[in-house]
């Protein structure tokens, strides 16, 4: 009789401990990067850059809407893509603006992105399912290094 205690006793633990278990684990950062179509909210330059006299840092304001509207899309498979958004500036332009590859480097905290043989890391400030906000570095040809800050939002 005690032996039948003791073994519904140990059914009852692991059937506590089962459904007690939070299946819905987070998502992996790969999971972040290629489950939604990205779209840009901000661009921002550090130094700011000298256009027509005036000192300019938010470089997405000064995007056409047509602009504004391009879609990034990581796939699984490690290619991307980034698309004319719903306006297109041209009718003309094609639907692809660029088509790359991209790899996660620094224990996923860089988005590696290549594309025609030209390759730029993006440093992951932030992934979440509702953000994504890069940093990366352009040396311009009067050596100075620019930093600039792109954010996303899930389209």
């Amino acid at each position: 009789m005690n032996l039948k205690i003791a073994y519904r006793g140990v059914v009852m633990l692991a059937l506590v401990g089962l459904f007690a278990c939070n299946n819905d684990a987070e998502p992996t950062r790969s999971e972040l990067l290629t489950a939604p179509t990205w779209v840009g909210t901000g661009l921002t330059v550090s130094p700011g850059l000298p256009v027509n006299g005036s000192i300019i840092t938010d470089v997405f304001a000064q995007y056409d809407a047509c602009d504004r509207d391009d879609i990034f899309k990581f796939n699984a498979d490690g290619t991307y893509q980034n698309e004319e958004g719903p306006t297109k500036c041209l009718p003309t332009n094609p639907d692809i603006i660029e088509r790359g590859t991209w790899v996660f480097a620094n224990d996923e905290n860089v988005v590696a992105l290549t594309s025609n043989g030209v390759r730029i890391e993006w440093q992951i400030q932030e992934l979440t399912a509702s953000s994504l906000r890069v940093t990366y570095l352009i040396r311009a040809n009067n050596g100075v290094n620019y930093t600039l800050t792109y954010s996303l939002r899930p389209r």
